[in-house]
């Protein structure tokens, strides 16, 4: 079946099935004021490590018309207000202007008063677009996309060109990753892209892995983090080993994961083998270095 765009309550749901049940990650909920109302926002956080994981995609800022998300500036000050505690790091997806439509992507931002921020986005979004609103783009801005868009897919895939933009979010400094991992005239893949990361991002902050060098090593180095997404909003079992000591090992590695597409085939039948007798249980599982799967029946990375 063709995937759809997701929404607001489909990536919440993503996260939420799969970190409850951790008990790590506490589940909490928030009100945070949306224009004249209030809307209720689910976040998980783990006070040991003090970082959150905020399930609903939050808007750039607030907007009017089609974006009625609530915003990550006023979502992040209700956090602070609730749990006391300003410097936590953080772990979500953000709804701004695309090039062809609204469009997601993963943040994160390491603990501290002043922790790096990354971005890392499935597409090669013009970071200064994305960040200026979070409608919908006008009939010009999708045109002036189009236009640029070959040049820029080229630049990126033969020279690396752009992989890595600064720019400025809220007026702090902050890195995009563009990973273009998803195709340019593909316009809803991005929310299975962006819940992957921040899944990812769960999974390694667990794990005591909470440095933006050791998170953008591991994010970027994925090609297959669509399809965990995935594999959550079916309700279809997850079948994932647990990370074991050798993870850091592994994040600082260049060459962790590179060169594997998503489903890449092998003369037998492959198998996931988990690295310790650990298996968890339940709903709160982690990432791992997973060994190639079939190319037909892609059910996990």
């Amino acid at each position: 079946m063709p995937r759809q765009m997701l929404y607001s309550n489909d990536m919440n749901s993503i996260t939420e099935k799969h970190l409850t049940g951790n008990s790590e990650w506490e589940k909490k909920d928030v009100l945070v004021p949306v224009s004249f109302i209030e809307m209720n926002v689910t976040y998980f956080y783990n006070k040991d490590k003090n970082f959150v994981i905020i399930a609903s995609p939050l808007a750039v800022n607030e907007g009017a018309g089609d974006a009625v998300e609530p915003s990550y500036e006023a979502t992040i000050r209700s956090i602070e207000n609730q749990v006391g505690n300003g410097h936590f790091g953080i772990g979500c997806s953000l709804l701004g202007k695309g090039t062809g439509e609204r469009h997601y992507i993963a943040l994160f931002k390491e603990k501290g008063a002043h922790g790096k921020i990354s971005m890392f986005d499935s597409k090669i979004s013009a970071p200064n677009q994305f960040f200026n609103s979070s409608e919908s783009p006008s009939f010009f801005e999708k045109a002036r996309g189009f236009i640029k868009a070959p040049f820029k897919a080229l630049g990126l895939w033969a020279f690396g060109i752009g992989k890595e933009i600064k720019s400025s979010f809220l007026g702090k400094d902050v890195i995009v990753h563009r990973l273009a991992t998803q195709p340019f005239f593909d316009g809803v893949s991005c929310g299975f892209h962006a819940s992957g990361a921040v899944l990812m991002m769960a999974d390694l902050i667990g794990k005591g892995v909470t440095t933006t060098e050791e998170i953008t090593s591991s994010i970027t180095s994925d090609k297959c983090l669509d399809l965990k997404s995935e594999t959550l909003l079916k309700g279809e079992n997850e079948i994932i080993p647990v990370m074991n000591s050798s993870l850091g090992s592994l994040i600082s590695s260049k060459g962790h994961n590179s060169g594997k597409s998503c489903g890449q085939d092998d003369e037998k039948k492959n198998e996931i083998k988990a690295t310790d007798s650990d298996v968890l249980t339940g709903q709160g599982k982690t990432f791992s270095e997973v060994n190639e799967t079939s190319s037909h029946e892609p059910k996990f990375f």
